[in-house]
């Protein structure tokens, strides 16, 4: 709820309509959580420590909810740390991430949502570009890992939308309505009161599966997801 209630309140939201800043949170708030969650890892005990004090470790995530992408995700955090983002290149990153343009599908809210996210990525560069001189390629860095969180955003909100399906696990509306991606359980205000029932139970058994790494070349593809792809030839 924390998560939902940061995004509501970002700079932006108000230039939109209710309908559109609904919409915007069901697609966008998960993985604004996954980005908030990464930045509690603290790399010398390996571990993330959570607002409420609590401590969770690998073994944690893989048994409590995140499965075989528990490991995946203790990956990100661990290369997310290096960067050692101040706060304010962090929450300038989660409005990035918030309002981006290209999960959204109506042509006139796409406009608006991609010049919120345009005036983010700008003003962040111009910062970055003021206070770390001595890494141009930080602003880089920060977009190249946008597209393994988006990945793991999919693939960890599935898994545990599956977990609620299919235990008797009781979760909020607006939480269960974050995780369930379907374009026709779009909800309708603010109040999120308005959910399809889920009469089926999809095979999720292929989420048993572990994940394999993936080798970084010399050759990067560095793309925030929605904006152009610019290729950088150079050794990190």
């Amino acid at each position: 709820m924390q998560c939902i209630q940061f995004c509501m309140q970002m700079p932006g939201n108000n230039e939109l309509s209710i309908q559109e800043r609904a919409h915007l949170l069901k697609l966008g708030a998960h993985e604004v959580a996954l980005l908030r969650l990464a930045y509690r890892y603290e790399p010398e005990e390996d571990k993330l420590y959570l607002s409420n004090g609590a401590c969770v470790d690998e073994h944690t995530l893989m048994t409590q909810g995140f499965g075989c992408y528990g490991h995946t995700f203790l990956q990100f955090c661990r290369i997310f740390s290096r960067l050692e983002l101040t706060i304010e290149e962090f929450v300038l990153l989660c409005c990035i991430v918030f309002f981006s343009y290209d999960r959204i599908e109506g042509q006139a809210t796409r406009v608006k949502v991609e010049e919120l996210q345009t005036r983010y990525c700008e003003i962040e560069r111009l910062h970055i570009a003021r206070n770390r001189n001595n890494d141009p390629m930080h602003f880089t860095k920060l977009l190249l890992l946008l597209s393994k969180l988006r990945a793991l955003d999919a693939l960890i909100a599935e898994r545990l939308l599956c977990l609620q399906m299919n235990t008797d696990g009781q979760v909020q509306k607006c939480i269960f309505e974050v995780l369930h991606r379907e374009a026709t359980n779009v909800v309708v205000d603010m109040e999120i009161d308005f959910l399809d029932a889920v009469d089926t139970k999809p095979d999720y058994s292929w989420l048993d599966y572990s994940s394999n790494e993936q080798q970084i070349t010399t050759t990067t593809v560095v793309s925030l997801p929605s904006q152009q792809t610019i290729i950088n030839n150079h050794n990190k």
